[in-house]
């Protein structure tokens, strides 16, 4: 599976929304240059926008849906399927499992990497799909953090025959793993 490619440059698509000025790109990339860092990165380290509108803009350049990760519940059954050290090193953070479908909604701030995605995918049975949603870096990076506290206090222990501990809980009417995922961009 390949990487979404975006409809047109990511710092176009940014001053069209009337996100960033001409001057805040032109600054953002010379900074690029010297740090080889992420223009979105690079924007928000310098103070011309926010995570979470890199986060949003990217999803709609994409057509890729996003996820708030400080309004959503992570499921412990799918946080026991990716070993800690393989999320924190390719930031990602699993949010949801959804066994009849056997799909794992994962946070990504990349969907670009896809050797990060590659090798989340080699870590998960055959019979399990990875389904990326937009997150902020920020986001991933603290969700991985309680991971361990879940784990210890034995919340994500598998019960025998399940993937993970418990199921997660769906709506009614049917099983959508993107409950809480932002549904403009689907």
């Amino acid at each position: 599976m390949s990487a979404p490619l975006p409809k047109q440059p990511f710092g176009e698509a940014l001053l069209e929304k009337g996100v960033i000025s001409i001057d805040q790109l032109r600054i953002a990339l010379i900074e690029q240059k010297k740090r080889h860092q992420p223009l979105g990165k690079l924007l928000v380290s310098l103070g011309f926008v926010s995570e979470a509108t890199i986060r949003d803009v990217l999803s709609e350049s994409l057509g890729q849906v996003s996820i708030d990760l400080s309004n959503t519940i992570v499921d412990p059954a799918a946080l026991e399927l990716i070993p800690k050290e393989a999320a924190r090193r390719h930031q990602v953070l699993p949010v949801a499992l959804d066994r009849e479908q056997g799909r794992l909604l994962l946070a990504v701030s990349n969907p670009a990497d896809v050797v990060a995605l590659d090798q989340i995918r080699a870590l998960l049975r055959d019979d399990i799909q990875v389904e990326p949603v937009l997150a902020k870096e920020s986001d991933i990076t603290a969700g991985i953090g309680p991971r361990a506290v879940l784990l210890a206090r034995g919340l994500a222990r598998p019960a025998p025959g399940h993937i993970g501990s418990r199921a997660v809980e769906q709506p009614r009417g049917g099983h959508d793993l993107t409950r809480g995922v932002d549904q403009r961009h689907r």
